[in-house]
């Protein structure tokens, strides 16, 4: 069985709702490439929730959502985006946020959070799995975690298994609340 199998069919959904993520939620899962966290967000939200599936590769958008028909799932929709931070979602739409393995490759973070803001309810979770960010933010995890505390506040970090391009790995997940 390949990783992502083992983490689709044993650990995914087991870690989201470890995270925070409920039945009946609106989710944003912002860069989602090919849905690997996705697919078990729509599994735990169920008929009542919705996960919205936002990146910048039509591609890998067209791969999410085979993969969501192959499994029933009705509740994913993909927004296709440019290379922009911009959510087009409306004011205060959205429960939980996903930003996994995706802040380094923004250039204005500042933006993405105050966008991110946006679209967040009140007291939405924000989760956020920081790869990368020693090389291309040339931050420590704890710059991270501060550099994000300035928009929402910190409610506490879990070390789980995840995925990361298709491989299990452990990975530090924040969780934050929109103030």
């Amino acid at each position: 069985m390949s990783d992502n199998d083992l983490w689709l069919t044993k650990y995914s959904v087991k870690v989201l709702r470890d995270v925070g993520i409920k039945k009946d939620q609106v989710v944003l899962d912002f860069g989602c490439r090919i849905g690997n966290y996705t697919i078990p967000v729509a599994r735990i939200v169920g008929q009542g929730g919705y996960v919205y599936a936002m990146d910048t590769n039509k591609i890998s958008l067209s791969e999410l959502m085979q993969r969501s028909e192959q499994d029933g799932l009705k509740n994913i929709k993909s927004i296709e985006t440019a290379e922009d931070v911009k959510i087009p979602m409306p004011d205060e739409s959205v429960d939980v946020i996903l930003l996994y393995d995706v802040i380094h490759l923004v250039n204005d973070r500042k933006k993405l959070y105050e966008e991110v803001f946006r679209a967040a309810r009140k007291n939405a979770l924000i989760s956020v799995l920081p790869k990368h960010f020693r090389e291309y933010m040339h931050m420590s995890l704890e710059d991270v975690r501060n550099e994000i505390e300035k928009t929402f506040y910190f409610e506490g970090m879990l070390f789980r298994k995840i995925d990361h391009d298709d491989k299990l790995q452990k990975g530090h997940i924040f969780n934050f609340r929109k103030r």
